[in-house]
Formats: C-alpha cells, sequence, structure tokens
C-alpha cells in the first residue's frame, strides 16, 4: 500500500512513498492516478524530495519536466544540447502500476521491469500473481476492504509499544 487516495484530492497532488525499497511517487493526473519511480531520468536525481506537494512532474535539478504518462516533454535546451526533441529522446521515468481499493492506493513495479535469471513457472512463485488484479489477488478480502476504507470514512493510525522480548503479542 502506497497511501490514500485522500491524501492527493486535486489535480497534479502528489505523495512520495517507498515500494520494495525504492523511492517512488503517486500523483492525481484529473480523475486518475499514476506512480513512479522517484528518479530523474537525466542524471537521476530524485524529482519529489518532500513527503507531500502539488505540481508538475519537473525535476528541480536541470528542470526536466515530464507528462502523466512519464515521457519527457520538457527538456531545456533540448535540440541543441542531445540534437532532438524530447519525444524523440525518448527519455521516460519507470512506472509503477497502481490499483485502488477504496481509497487505499496500492502499487507493484511492472513485471517487465524485474530482473530474472530465468522464467518461473511454478504456482506457488511470487511471480505468479503478477498478472493478477488487485482485486483477484486480493479475493475475499477485497469487498471487506472495500467497504471498510470507502470514501467518507475517515482513516484513523493506532500504535503501540509492546515491551517483549521475542515473543509474540496477544
Amino acid at each position: 500500500m502506497l497511501g490514500l487516495s485522500t491524501d492527493i484530492p486535486n489535480d497534479n497532488d502528489w505523495i512520495r512513498c517507498t515500494l520494495g525499497g525504492a523511492s517512488v511517487f503517486v500523483q492525481r493526473f484529473g480523475a486518475s492516478i499514476k506512480g513512479f519511480e522517484n528518479v530523474c531520468r537525466h542524471r537521476f536525481y530524485p524529482i519529489r524530495t518532500a513527503a507531500k506537494g502539488s505540481g508538475l512532474v519537473r525535476c528541480a535539478f536541470h528542470h526536466w519536466i515530464y507528462n502523466q504518462e512519464g515521457e519527457a516533454v520538457g527538456i531545456p535546451q533540448c535540440k541543441k544540447l542531445f540534437g532532438v526533441s524530447p519525444k524523440q529522446l525518448g527519455a521516460r521515468l519507470r512506472e509503477v502500476e497502481i490499483a485502488t481499493c477504496g481509497v487505499l492506493i496500492f502499487g507493484r513495479f511492472p513485471l517487465q521491469n524485474l530482473t530474472r535469471s530465468e522464467p518461473d513457472t511454478k504456482a506457488d512463485s511470487p511471480l505468479s500473481n503478477h498478472n493478477k488484479s488487485l482485486e483477484e489477488y486480493l479475493g475475499e478480502a477485497w469487498p471487506i476492504l472495500q467497504t471498510f476504507c470507502r470514501p467518507g470514512i475517515r482513516p484513523a493510525f493506532a500504535s503501540s509499544v509492546v515491551k517483549a522480548n521475542w515473543r509474540t503479542s496477544l
């Protein structure tokens, strides 16, 4: 889970989060929500340095601008420096697949971005679930999660410290 859709209610609102140890960001573009790895394709500088905000997808280092598909569309002096237009350069952000259940936003990196030495065809392999939708993956938990996390219900966070030494807290 990457965050809540209520954290990005307006067009161009975004949140930064972590997915599999990588920094990513999730941004609202009108009615759609997209996710990308938080790394500019030019000099690998983070695009988002705050926890949340609103604005264009623009790298603060050299001001490359990306569209909602993750394609570089604004590159200062692109023709002069690279000899081609931003579209011809073909630079794009690494996409994160996004799915929602109620107000919960989930993400995963597309399978083609994963590195494997050989295909894993075992039914119990973690990759065997990769072509399932979030609803298929959650199975019977989907309608329960969707009901508890529907818009209008204010999410709550709770934590507590358990003084224990390697035992289960009951």
